[in-house]
């Protein structure tokens, strides 16, 4: 029975796919060198010529190690232990899929879609998207934007250049963008810690946990409901901050050289920074979200917003989900590594045996 799958091609249109049975097929123009060596298999074609290429890989393999020099490559339904992914120049789309990811493409757009486990994914030229995806793990790219949508888990995030967005996000993320945005919308309990070198943060809607911003030059935007606040911009840039009417917190503001206006009633206090900065402190409702706001040069604006008419009901309804759904308490327990990726699916797997 095969568990271990290497493939090494210079130039091909791959697409790999689910065995009928416990055996790999190949499905090539041109013949594929092969060599089978107990429960491992070696598949290599290293002529110049572009070929396409189907594979189907059987759902006992534990680990994919595949090398693509050139061309475009889909990967779909496959569950496995280990996969590492090298593509020199191409595009890589992976979906539905399970298992722990290490990912590198050199040039070509990154697409994965309804994925679970661990992810390592290393871009230098072009777009990496995400969707429904739910893992733990580390997303790079050099140059080119990276976009998540209803992902979860705990996320680190670097964009050299390209800005960073995501929508219905949930977990704990680290997000940097050297040069660029980054633009974030109706997250849902996300803690998250936001650097930005030069360009502008902002976060619009939801419910955010712990929120920490870092800009160098950009202004800093955050309209949400947020347990926690701090803004910190180092050289250059305004703040821009709403929160509902119906949340308490405790207000620090100040600027070193830049106004703070605000809507909720705050005092002035002694800046110990220079005279023409300003800095203001005070408190509305129970007190009980803190919000720290800095910035070097640049005015600061608190202002507070009206949320929709039951919020607090979905909110709610969304924790009585999360609590009777049985496959989303084991991927709640798998995000926060009280469970591992195995242990984790042997209990899905269970599930769908029992339903």
């Amino acid at each position: 029975m095969i568990q271990d799958v290497t493939v090494k091609l210079k130039k091909a249109k791959v697409h790999i796919a689910p065995s009928p049975d416990d055996d790999v097929h190949i499905v090539s123009g041109v013949p594929l060198n092969q060599e089978r060596t107990g429960n491992q298999i070696t598949i290599e074609y290293d002529q110049p010529r572009t070929i396409d290429v189907s594979l189907a890989l059987p759902t006992s393999i534990r680990s994919l190690d595949f090398n693509l020099g050139w061309g475009p490559a889909t990967i779909t339904q496959i569950y496995l232990t280990d996969a590492d992914i090298h593509v020199g120049l191409g595009n890589l789309a992976v979906t539905a899929c399970h298992g722990k990811f290490d990912v590198n493409v050199g040039k070509g757009n990154i697409t994965m879609q309804h994925l679970e486990g661990e992810i390592d994914i290393n871009a230098g030229l072009g777009t990496v998207f995400l969707q429904q995806v739910t893992a733990n793990g580390d997303i790079n790219n050099g140059l080119g934007d990276i976009t998540m949508e209803n992902c979860r888990g705990s996320l680190g995030v670097n964009a050299g250049k390209g800005d960073i967005s995501g929508s219905g996000l949930s977990g704990h993320m680290e997000i940097n963008a050297g040069m660029g945005s980054i633009l974030f919308a109706d997250s849902h309990h996300l803690s998250l810690e936001a650097h930005s070198g030069f360009g502008q943060i902002k976060l619009m809607g939801g419910i955010l946990d712990d929120v920490q911003c870092e800009s160098g030059i950009g202004s800093v935007t955050v309209e949400a409901r947020v347990a926690q606040l701090n803004v910190d911009i180092k050289n250059r840039g305004d703040i821009h901050v709403n929160i509902p009417t119906t949340q308490g917190a405790r207000i620090e503001a100040s600027t070193d050289q830049g106004r703070v206006v605000s809507q909720m009633e705050l005092v002035e206090v002694n800046n110990p920074g220079p005279a023409r900065g300003h800095r203001l402190v005070g408190s509305t409702g129970d007190g009980s979200t803190h919000i720290a706001l800095h910035t070097r040069r640049g005015s600061i604006t608190l202002g507070q917003f009206a949320e929709p008419s039951g919020q607090e009901e979905v909110e709610e309804n969304t924790n009585e989900v999360t609590t009777l759904d049985p496959r989303l308490q084991i991927l709640e327990q798998l995000q926060q590594g009280h469970l591992t990726v195995d242990e984790a699916d042997a209990l899905l797997l269970q599930l769908d045996d029992n339903p």
